[in-house]
């Protein structure tokens, strides 16, 4: 991720999020935990634990990007 400039020169409502690949994680933690005004995913991880299969088998999964994005609007 990159920042130029300091937060207080830009309203949270203004503040877009790009994520791709493995950065997709910390964007939408970022974007889950912060009041931002848009997030931008490309080929996102749904959990970091889930790279190497398609079941779900750590129910303490704390990188469940799926779960903290469910509730976000989106556009196609």
């Amino acid at each position: 991720m990159s920042w130029d400039g300091s937060p207080e020169q830009l309203p949270p409502d203004r503040i877009i999020v790009l994520g791709r690949s493995v950065d997709s994680g910390p964007s939408i933690e970022l974007s889950a935990n912060y009041p931002v005004g848009g997030l931008i995913v490309e080929s996102a991880l749904i959990s970091v634990f889930r790279m190497k299969t398609q079941i779900a088998i750590f129910p303490f999964d704390k990188f469940n990007n799926l779960r903290k994005i469910s509730s976000a609007p989106v556009l196609y």
